[in-house]
């Protein structure tokens, strides 16, 4: 027993003394090169760590390198069978008790959580100790040491399967910079109108979600939003169409102030022997109310896409500001995420730390056009953030990916606009967006079982030309009417699109700002979705892009109506964001909802990989080749031959 202690204690001394060098290094190193306004700064940092070693939530990193790991409490010690273990086996787990209480005692507080849970049995048995018949060899003398010698063998086992199970965890994740992150957030946005689906109720279960589960308290920084400017909206909308907003907002309250003096209008009284008293007051009162009716009607539809968008439009008095707070906010994640390559990585170094951001906004903003409003929407706020990206934040290359079961049509629209605006740009010889802004778009496609398409009908995989094919790729997800009722898409399906699709995407482009339109509306229960993606599966497509990009990332919120799935869901990506040592892990796989829906999925994927010139994807993994040549499923043989013909037809139909 004295002997399996002392080794740990030396082990760990050692990786102790390993990890100061090392610290020690580093900070003679930063000081030697910066000035003594930055020294002071990291000197500050460094005695907070150290006077703080236990503190869970101070966690300062600097170049990189984290400064004060987070300690985690003690494993509980194991708990024995009761009745079923047999006296000397109690006696047993008595004596492997005591030993591991002890173990867990030396251990220091320093100890970063995840190290520990990696390496906890490793340090249990020291190194050259070997056991066999009751007796230890290799460096401590041979005795009847039975119960050492059970423990040790058990510590082990365990020993194997967790260093095997550790071993592929390191496998699958490259250590990338550590994430410093902010989350914006500003209640004013409740005050715009409740339409048919979109709510207040929205964000305010997901903000109460955030503090309930104390995530903001995991964040850098909190901030409270600010409104977008002129100057700011018109990079992707015209003049007059922001006009236009700001006049349904005016003219919705030139109505209220209206109302209110009708309401407070008293009925003149009528004189002795005159009759019935004159109305003529009322009457003009009722007939200027009309007539603002009719002006609120007239500015909708001068400001909106269609007969649709006027119908479902729920306006006030607010709109306008909660529409231009929604915008700016987005910018101002943007702005933040940008300062820390500045303040944190040193001169702008973008490999020494990553950022990211969430902005809790509403209203939505992918289906708002360059002129005209609608689904709900009344700027594209994730276009107007990556236009700011570009032109004042200094990121080169932007990538919109937008997972909002609707398809994104405002954001394409207005950067089909961007790319008009970039040939009058280029004749002029100033700077062009072009292809350094693009976007993935992953939605529901097709017609329902009630006979209609699909809001908005748009985002065929081969609907974009121009020019546009490479910036804007669509992967429509069309489920089978089966029994009168669509088949969902879930989590597999959509991590299936990420591995295979996003991520090699993500390596050619190679973006240095990721914009993700997250919108809820996919997720299982929402009423107009009909999508079963669940909060798990959210948090695995946040994992999948946080591992295998060093990009800077912006959540901003879209669609999603139902309050409770939408809560649950922001705050899986949250967490991912936010994560901690001594979080639960990821689900690492998920099963697909139906073959149907997985060939769909590949389709998708086969015909957005012909778009931007990437190989054929490999088959989903329960659709497999058999030994003679054939699949598994009859349905998978020709997806990718159809898709072929497809594609050429469509192609020489645009050259004609």
């Amino acid at each position: 027993h004295n002997r399996v202690g002392e080794g740990i204690k030396q082990k760990k001394a050692g990786r102790v003394r390993e990890r100061e060098k090392r610290y020690n290094d580093w900070r003679r190193g930063v000081e030697g090169e910066k000035g003594e306004k930055e020294r002071k700064k990291r000197e500050k940092v460094c005695k907070m760590s150290e006077e703080n070693p236990s503190r869970p939530k101070l966690k300062m990193y600097y170049k990189g390198v984290r400064l004060n790991p987070t300690p985690t409490k003690p494993a509980p010690p194991h708990i024995g069978d009761g009745e079923e273990r047999g006296e000397e086996e109690r006696e047993e787990g008595k004596v492997e008790r005591e030993l591991s209480a002890e173990m867990m005692r030396t251990m220091s507080l320093e100890a970063e959580g995840e190290e520990r849970r990696a390496h906890e049995c490793d340090e249990s048995v020291v190194d050259g100790v070997e056991t066999s018949g009751g007796q230890l060899r290799e460096g401590g003398e041979v005795g009847d040491v039975e119960d050492a010698a059970t423990m040790i063998k058990k510590m082990s086992v365990e020993d194997e399967v967790e260093s095997s199970s550790g071993s592929a965890t390191e496998a699958s994740t490259t250590p990338l910079p550590p994430v410093c992150v902010c989350y914006a957030y500003n209640d004013y946005m409740l005050k715009h109108a409740t339409g048919p689906y979109e709510g207040p109720e929205r964000i305010q279960k997901m903000a109460k979600e955030v503090v309930k589960r104390k995530l903001d308290k995991r964040c850098d920084e909190i901030l409270k939003g600010r409104e977008a400017t002129n100057s700011d909206l018109q990079c992707v909308h015209t003049a007059e169409y922001i006009a236009g907003v700001d006049a349904i907002s005016n003219t919705v309250e030139e109505g209220l102030k209206l109302k209110k003096r009708v309401v407070r209008k008293k009925m003149p009284k009528a004189a002795e022997g005159e009759g019935e008293p004159s109305l003529s007051a009322a009457d003009s009162m009722k007939a200027a109310k009309e007539e603002n009716e009719q002006a609120v009607k007239d500015a909708l539809r001068a400001a909106a896409v269609d007969a649709v968008a006027v119908m479902d439009a729920a306006v006030n008095e607010k709109t306008a500001r909660a529409a231009r707070m929604a915008a700016g906010t987005c910018m101002e994640v943007v702005e933040w995420c940008a300062s820390q390559h500045r303040q944190i990585g040193g001169g702008g170094d973008a490999s020494k730390t990553r950022a990211a951001g969430l902005a809790l906004i509403r209203p939505p903003g992918h289906h708002a056009r360059t002129n005209a409003f609608a689904g709900f929407c009344f700027f594209g706020n994730a276009a107007i953030a990556a236009v700011h990206a570009r032109r004042r934040c200094g990121y080169q290359r932007v990538l919109i990916l937008d997972w909002d079961i609707h398809h994104g049509d405002g954001t394409q629209d207005l950067l089909e606009h961007l790319r008009r605006e970039d040939e009058e740009v280029g004749r002029r010889g100033g700077e062009q967006l072009g292809e350094s802004i693009r976007m993935i778009s992953i939605h529901r496609h097709g017609d329902t079982a009630q006979g209609y398409a699909f809001y908005p009908g748009t985002g065929g995989s081969f609907e974009v030309g121009n020019g546009m094919e490479k910036q804007v790729i669509n992967i429509p997800l069309v489920p089978r009417i089966v029994n009168g009722d669509n088949e969902a898409f879930g989590d597999a399906e959509y991590t299936y699109i990420f591995h295979h699709f996003v991520l090699p995407f993500l390596s050619a482009f190679s973006p240095d700002l990721i914009l993700i339109s997250a919108g809820f509306d996919a997720a299982k229960g929402d009423p107009l979705g009909g999508f079963e993606v669940t909060p798990d599966g959210y948090a695995a497509l946040t994992r999948i892009l946080l591992d295998h990009s060093s990009a800077d990332m912006v959540v901003m919120s879209e669609g999603g109506y139902d309050p409770e799935a939408c809560a649950n869901s922001f705050a899986a990506v949250m967490t991912e964001i936010t994560r901690r040592n001594e979080d639960e892990p990821l689900p690492e796989s998920f099963s697909f909802i139906t073959p149907d829906s997985m060939c769909k999925t590949y389709e998708a994927v086969v015909k957005a990989s012909m778009v931007v010139g990437f190989p054929p994807p490999p088959l989903p993994t329960p659709f497999i080749r058999t030994d003679n040549g054939t699949f598994l499923d009859p349905d998978l043989s020709g997806i990718a031959e159809k898709a072929r013909q497809e594609y050429e037809q469509r192609n020489s139909g645009s050259a004609m």
